[in-house]
């Protein structure tokens, strides 16, 4: 039996030791690579790279290459479904109640003034580099603001949900009738259809956080409005014949009346998702300054092209007399009050606004992390599940009383569409020029930003008085 001496123990003890030490330092750099690593990913997202990557892919191979999570143009598709959902059906109604010239004006100028604000607020992001609305807020404006924008941010979030609601029951409701001679006015059914809807599809979607993935959604949303946009534009002639033939009139202008508010609403709503772009810019790689704002102007214009069609082709179908919701309108006489065409593009816009539901619920739940969870984290388990329930069961509760979805669209988009897409963004970019309150350009900014609130809190004053009438 062999004996260890005391020298051997020892000698292994002091090895025991040495590759402590060894295991320690090693450990240590490890660490510190790892730091140095996040650091150097922390210069590269804020930065302009020089991106050799892309300068040694082919036309082809930039642009015709598969669509991965995260990437450039899987950003730019999720950032334009953002704004693809019931209120550019609504731009027709918007264009009716102003007149042709009033509402082209109106349009552009907000088209216009949008983009300037999505620029402005991620200028502002960049400079403190963050890529996070409150936090933005925040770090400019202080925590009270912040708190401002998440309760704003909550609330118009959970008004695009009942808006998705509206247009959901209203198109099921169609189909039932046309389909199967339900009665779509009986609020038995109409009660029924949305509770089935939320408890097999609004519910479980909402359980769904990851944005890359959640573009997919927004690719099927892109293939529905390009459907939909191609189908209005080809009908809008046939409409517009039947229109001539009974007597109506375009309408260049019209007298100043309170449904120009309306109208302001739903242009501004049409844009208004400054608090979607920053989960979406989390998800994108290399978020570089030239990847970042070609998310931006690709995904705007993209928004542009196809709400013009929408909106011109709409507004020269009926002429007079538009429905909020466009395509809830009657058939044409040549369909025999059966358009197939426009049934299907019904049927496939509810799973596109389904699945543009969970992206909004990811906002609300970011919002609500953001004002509760003390250490940032995500939420508990049971308190989320809590949360989806009782979001989208009020939604649809609350939605249920709802006649006209203007009504909806007026509050969110004048009250905080206005605060979220002009008040804070502006107030930020002020911060962060530098430049004296009183230098022309900043009043300049601050005189756009009084205007534009003014007639917001006018247009949510009108909804509102009409809710509760």
């Amino acid at each position: 039996m062999n004996e260890t001496s005391p020298d051997d123990e020892k000698h292994v003890k002091l090895n025991s030791i040495r590759e402590e030490k060894n295991s320690y330092h090693k450990d240590n750099e490890d660490h510190d690579h790892d730091k140095s690593c996040k650091e150097a990913e922390s210069v590269k997202f804020f930065d302009d790279d020089f991106e050799t990557e892309r300068k040694n892919l082919s036309w082809s191979e930039r642009y015709f290459s598969s669509i991965q999570g995260g990437s450039l143009r899987g950003s730019i598709i999720t950032f334009a479904s953002l704004c693809f959902g019931t209120a550019a059906l609504s731009l027709p109604a918007a264009m009716n109640n102003v007149g042709l010239v009033y509402g082209t004006i109106m349009f552009l100028s907000l088209t216009i003034l949008c983009y300037w604000s999505f620029y402005i607020l991620l200028i502002s992001a960049r400079a403190k580099k963050v890529m996070n609305y409150s936090k933005v807020v925040e770090s400019y404006l202080g925590h009270k603001m912040a708190l401002v924008l998440d309760i704003t941010n909550m609330v118009y979030c959970f008004g695009i949900l009942m808006v998705y609601v509206f247009t959901i029951t209203s198109f099921v409701l169609q189909i039932l009738k046309v389909l199967f001679e339900i009665d779509g006015e009986n609020k038995t059914v109409r009660l029924i259809q949305m509770s089935i809807i939320m408890i097999i599809f609004q519910i479980p979607l909402g359980f769904l956080k990851n944005m890359s993935r959640l573009q997919y959604a927004g690719m099927v949303g892109i293939f529905v409005f390009v459907y939909v946009t191609i189908l209005i534009f080809i009908e809008s002639f046939f409409y517009y014949k039947e229109a001539t033939d009974e007597g109506r009139k375009i309408q260049l202008f019209t007298d100043f009346n309170m449904s120009y508010f309306d109208s302001f609403s739903i242009f501004l709503y049409t844009y208004a998702c400054h608090n979607g772009i920053f989960p979406i810019y989390t998800e994108l790689k290399q978020p570089t300054k030239r990847r970042t704002f070609t998310v931006l102007k690709r995904a705007v214009l993209t928004q542009f092209i196809t709400f013009c069609i929408i909106c011109y082709s709409g507004y020269f179908s009926l002429i007079e007399d538009t429905p909020s919701i466009f395509i809830v309108r009657p058939d044409l006489k040549i369909f025999e009050n059966f358009d197939y065409y426009m049934l299907f593009a019904k049927f496939i816009y509810i799973f596109n606004i389904l699945g543009s539901g969970s992206i909004v619920f990811n906002i609300i739940r970011t919002s609500v992390n953001d004002i509760f969870s003390k250490d940032k984290g995500e939420l508990p388990f049971k308190i989320e599940v809590a949360l989806i329930i009782f979001t989208f069961v009020l939604a649809n509760v609350l939605t249920f009383y709802v006649t006209n979805v203007v009504q909806i669209i007026g509050v969110i988009g004048g009250l905080c569409g206005t605060i979220m897409s002009f008040i804070l963004p502006i107030l930020c970019y002020v911060k962060s020029t530098g430049l004296p309150l009183y230098n022309y350009k900043n009043l300049l900014y601050l005189s756009v930003m009084i205007i534009i609130s003014g007639i917001g809190l006018v247009s949510t004053g009108r909804s509102l008085i009409s809710l509760f009438k």
